[in-house]
């Protein structure tokens, strides 16, 4: 059995369609765990309405919104039976042989976690590319797919659930930080003996209401995740293995990105920007500028290393004047 857990927080305006595509499902043997994570709007109604018509969807519901998507996603998983989990998000969907798909694939090749493609809405794929070979990899080479760039996507896709129940979660991030399924994704990566691909689509909801495009400091959080990331892969990798340099790399190049967003976005609040720029700050003092040399754009490493991050920021600004000046 396939349990497809569906972690919903004020999802009222796409659930059904999330819900629907699991039913549409041409395997049979699944069951749909949707733990409502303290919805303020019709999530949870909607979720029961569906759970009164099919004996195997179950509906569960917290007190306390917890303010991550993992707290609920586990919670729902906590209450799985089947051999494996299968994270769908609420505003998400998928196509209906998509579990067809990931379980055969996982037979063939005797798989322990299988990832789907991702596409943005039902409009265009979003990783991996066109190019991508689909060979499946050892857990411990696939987690370099994931960093300074992804060349897949962990959402969604079938991981045995014997998996989720070695996670360590003492190395998870604190509770509220929205980002904290991207540890736990690799964390599971890590201790598959066999990662396989397939071209099963899941769907993204490019969400514009969404905490993660609001311009706020916790958008930003995945510079705490990040950082979490970074410690657990530097404990599993030398420092000249080609995981830990991407890595490395992933945490400063994220650095980069925090800072270009700081400079084009005008309407972030001076308390938001003092809050955003002690997490750059705190993020840069785990930079390894000895391991990242050669592997970045020796103009940014030169001005970030010798220069530091106020300079940088100095020159990210100019930079970006001068685009949008000549668009």
């Amino acid at each position: 059995m396939i349990s497809v857990v569906m972690p919903a927080y004020n999802a009222e305006p796409y659930i059904e369609k999330a819900i629907q595509s699991v039913i549409a499902q041409t395997y049979q043997d699944w069951e749909l765990i949707i733990y409502n994570d303290a919805s303020t709007d019709s999530t949870y109604e909607i979720a029961l309405k569906y759970a009164n018509l099919y004996s195997n969807i179950h509906v569960y519901t917290g007190t306390n919104n917890g303010g991550s998507g993992l707290i609920a996603r586990n919670e729902a998983i906590k209450r799985a039976v089947g051999e494996w989990i299968s994270p769908l998000d609420a505003d998400d969907w998928i196509e209906p042989t998509y579990l067809a798909q990931l379980l055969e694939k996982a037979g063939r090749e005797h798989s322990e976690i299988v990832y789907p493609t991702m596409w943005v809405n039902d409009e265009r794929p979003l990783v991996p590319q066109p190019d991508f070979d689909y060979k499946s990899r050892s857990g411990r080479d696939a987690i370099i797919l994931t960093l300074n760039g992804l060349i897949v996507g962990t959402n969604g896709g079938i991981i045995m659930r014997k998996l989720c129940k070695l996670v360590n979660y003492d190395d998870m991030p604190p509770q509220d930080c929205i980002y904290s399924d991207e540890v736990f994704d690799r964390e599971v990566m890590f201790l598959a003996k066999i990662v396989s691909f397939s071209e099963a689509r899941y769907f993204y909801r490019s969400n514009p209401d969404s905490v993660t495009h609001r311009i706020s400091p916790k958008k930003f959080d995945h510079l705490i995740t990040d950082g979490i990331l970074l410690k657990n892969i530097r404990q599993r990798y030398e420092p000249n293995d080609i995981t830990r340099i991407q890595a490395e790399c992933h945490r400063f190049n994220r650095i980069l990105d925090v800072m270009t967003q700081l400079a084009v976005h005008k309407n972030i609040s001076a308390t938001d920007r003092k809050t955003i720029w002690k997490m750059i700050t705190d993020a840069n003092s785990q930079v390894n500028y000895n391991i990242i040399r050669g592997h970045v754009g020796p103009v940014m490493y030169s001005l970030m290393k010798y220069l530091g991050l106020k300079p940088t920021y100095t020159y990210i600004k100019l930079r970006e004047k001068v685009i949008r000046k000549n668009k």
